[in-house]
């Protein structure tokens, strides 16, 4: 069994199903049945790939940098899909608010709810922490946090029904949001918007390979026009390589620090 790790973003079994395309491609590319994992949080695919007992994953930039720098993940980058709604594979973290919020930029957020995904989530938590006190404001001191969400979409339900004041995300999960039609663009206020940085990517684990590393590269990198989980469909992907996640780690800086 091929077994594939995968950020919860939402419930468990719409990601599972929503993987589906993508792991019956793969299984016939590389000749093996493959199974969808999703974990309880982002730092359990680090765990999973350090302990064996996931073969690849798809991870957040911040995931992958921590996986691979802090948790010693033996783990390559291989590929990032490129958005056929953005025609890119790159993103940015935003951060939101209800339209109808008399919160307009960063320091109107003192005193006010604010909603992190995962303590390992580049847009959902690290991100919008730096941002938070570049602008002078504390988390610990200056706003009121509530529990982990656990996931970006579930950020966004809070947000929309008022349960918080604001959250961050990546734009492609409300982009997608509303390409569905589950979102209406007009109820969101989007009050910061990040460099764009290189997005989430598909990793494998070097060692004891049960399927040849280039095997499954070559699988991976042929992929297009196929549907997957939070990123939507893939138009194609592109080589996915360390180096392009330089800039992730600038933008978060010291993680333990954070």
């Amino acid at each position: 069994m091929f077994r594939v790790g995968l950020i919860p973003s939402v419930n468990p079994a719409t990601m599972i199903k929503e993987a589906a395309p993508f792991l019956r491609q793969l299984s016939e590319a590389i000749g093996m049945e493959t199974e969808a994992i999703v974990p309880s949080n982002y730092e359990a695919i680090g765990e999973g790939l350090c302990s064996g007992d996931l073969d690849m994953a798809f991870m957040g930039p911040a995931g992958y940098v921590i996986a691979r720098d802090k948790q010693k993940a033996p783990i390559e980058p291989i590929a990032r899909g490129v958005l056929d709604l953005t025609k890119s594979s790159w993103g940015r973290a935003i951060i939101i608010t209800r339209s109808d919020s008399d919160i307009d930029d960063i320091t109107d957020l003192k005193g006010k709810s604010f909603l992190f995904s995962d303590s390992i989530s580049t847009s959902g938590y690290l991100l919008p922490i730096k941002v938070l006190r570049e602008n002078g404001l504390e988390p610990a001191t200056d706003i009121s946090i509530p529990p982990f969400s656990g996931s970006l979409r579930k950020s966004l339900q809070q947000v929309l029904d008022g349960d918080v004041d604001a959250a961050g995300m990546g734009d492609e999960i409300l982009d997608l949001a509303v390409l569905k039609g589950e979102v209406n663009e007009t109820d969101i206020k989007i009050i910061y918007s990040s460099p764009s940085f290189p997005g989430s990517l598909f990793v494998l684990r070097q060692a004891e390979d049960k399927v040849s590393t280039d095997t499954t590269k070559k699988a991976v990198l042929a992929m297009s026009k196929i549907p997957f989980c939070k990123i939507g469909m893939i138009a194609s992907m592109e080589v996915a390589t360390d180096a392009d996640y330089e800039i992730v780690r600038e933008m978060i800086g010291d993680v333990q620090d954070i």
